[in-house]
C-alpha cells in the first residue's frame, strides 16, 4: 500500500479530532436538554404540590371558621345559655350559616376539581356588591356574637374582571381577619373607589391593629401566631393565600395599620 503523506495524515487526524469534538458536543447538548427538561418537570411538580397544598389550606380555612362559630352557637342553645325568646332566632341563624357553609364548600370543591392541574384564574366580570353580600352572610353568627356591624358602601354596579371563586376566598379571608381582630361593638367598613381602569376595594376595621414588624411579615407566613379579641388564634397563612390569589388576578394588595386603632386592607383590581 502507498504510504499516506505527512500532510494527509495531519489533515485526517485534524478531521478525526474535529468529528470527535462535534460528537462530544452533540452528546453534551442532548444531555443538557434532558437535564433542563428534568429540571423543568421538577419545578412543575413542586409548583403543583404547592398549589395542591394551597387548595387544601383554603378548603380547611373556609370550613373551620364558620363551623367553629356554628358549633359555639349550638353549644349555647344546648346548654340554655340563650334566652327562650331568642332561641328560635338563634336556630334560624345557625340554619342560615349551615346553608351558607354548604354552598361555600360546594363552590370550593368544584374550584379545587378544576384546579387539580395547578391554580389558574378563570376570569369573568364580577359584581362586587353580590359577592360581598354573600361573604358577609357567611359570617353572620360570628358577627352577631361579637356585636360587630358590617357596613357595605359598595355601589350595585361596581365590577371587576377576575376569578369569582378566588376573589370570594380573598374576601372571606379578609372579613374573617377583620372580625377576629375587631373589638365588640365596633364597625367594619367595606367600600370601593373607582379609577378609569381599576377598582380599589377597601376593608377597614376598628380592631387591635398591628405593629410595623407585624405588617412587614404579614404576607410571608412567618412570625408568632396572633390572637383575636376573643382569643381566636390566627396563623397569618390565610393572608399569604390572599396575596397570591390577588396577584394571580392581576391585582395588588396593600395594608395600613395602627396599633389599638385598626387595620385597612386596600386591593386594586383591573375593571
Amino acid at each position: 500500500m502507498e504510504d499516506v503523506g505527512k500532510d494527509r495524515l495531519i489533515l485526517n487526524s485534524a478531521l478525526g479530532l474535529l468529528f470527535l469534538t462535534a460528537l462530544v458536543l452533540y452528546h453534551q447538548s442532548i444531555q443538557n436538554k434532558y437535564q433542563d427538561h428534568i429540571k423543568e418537570q421538577s419545578l412543575k411538580i413542586l409548583q403543583l404540590n404547592n398549589d395542591l397544598k394551597h387548595l387544601l389550606a383554603v378548603i380547611a380555612h373556609d370550613i373551620h371558621s364558620p363551623l367553629q362559630a356554628t358549633s359555639m352557637m349550638m353549644d349555647y342553645i344546648a346548654n340554655e345559655k340563650i334566652e327562650t325568646e331568642n332561641r328560635e332566632n338563634s336556630l334560624l341563624l345557625v340554619n342560615k350559616q349551615l346553608k351558607s357553609l354548604r354552598s361555600n364548600l360546594d363552590n370550593l370543591l368544584e374550584w379545587s376539581r378544576m384546579n387539580m392541574g395547578g391554580i389558574q384564574p378563570k376570569k369573568d366580570k364580577i359584581l362586587l356588591h353580590n359577592l360581598i353580600l354573600n361573604a358577609v352572610e357567611s359570617f353572620e353568627v360570628r358577627r352577631s356574637e361579637k356585636g360587630i356591624k358590617i357596613i357595605s358602601e359598595i355601589h350595585p354596579s361596581a365590577s371587576i374582571v377576575a376569578d369569582p371563586i378566588q376573589i370570594s376566598i380573598v374576601l372571606r379571608n379578609l372579613l374573617d381577619n377583620a372580625i377576629k381582630f375587631s373589638h365588640s361593638g365596633t364597625n367594619i367598613l367595606i367600600s370601593t373607589k373607582e379609577a378609569p381602569s381599576a377598582v380599589e376595594l377597601c376593608i377597614k376595621d376598628e380592631g387591635k391593629g398591628m405593629s410595623e414588624s407585624q405588617i412587614q411579615n404579614l404576607f410571608q407566613g412567618v412570625g408568632e401566631p396572633s390572637y383575636g379579641t376573643f382569643g381566636e388564634k390566627g396563623t397569618g397563612l390565610g393572608l399569604v393565600l390572599v396575596k397570591e390569589l390577588v396577584e394571580a388576578n392581576n391585582g395588588a394588595i396593600k395594608v395600613h395599620s395602627q396599633e389599638k386603632v385598626g387595620t385597612t386592607f386596600l386591593i386594586q383590581f383591573p375593571k
